[in-house]
């Protein structure tokens, strides 16, 4: 199988939306295109699409990330893969373009969040080389 990787751009939100929904991160192409337009335009993000023929079957968003305590690193956003695609080399040919975009602007890591039921995914880090560092909850307050 031959996979491309790219940069995405705004006419990629309706794919990007779709596959969001397959992990239950249900949004609409047009809340993507919005966010797309400030993640491309801003020099700490970065947005790869993974694409098969004419397809994208994948995407992964990653970020800057700074802390008054420590180094900057980057922050998976997240990274979806289509279900047909997953269990192939989609995922970790995403995670190495951000790996690679990382280490070209800075950062002295790559971290991963996932939830603690997506064992999957849990599999998938460890298999590519990442390592749990830490367990913990995570607080919100909603302000509107």
């Amino acid at each position: 199988m031959d996979v491309k990787i790219r940069c995405a751009n705004v006419s990629d939100a309706g794919y990007i939306a779709a596959l969001s929904g397959q992990l239950d991160y249900p949004t609409s192409q047009e809340a993507v295109s919005i966010w797309l337009q400030r993640f491309l335009n801003h020099e700490d993000h970065a947005v790869f699409v993974a694409e098969v023929g004419q397809n994208i079957v994948g995407w992964v968003h990653a970020y800057k990330t700074y802390y008054l305590y420590g180094p900057v690193f980057a922050e998976i956003g997240g990274i979806v893969v289509d279900s047909n695609h997953r269990g192939t080399s989609v995922a970790q040919q995403l995670m190495q373009s951000c790996e690679e975009w990382a280490k070209n602007n800075g950062c002295a890591y790559v971290r991963a969040r996932s939830g603690s039921t997506r064992l999957r995914a849990h599999a998938f880090y460890t298999k590519i080389g990442y390592e749990q560092s830490k367990t913990q909850k995570v607080f919100t307050k909603y302000l509107i």
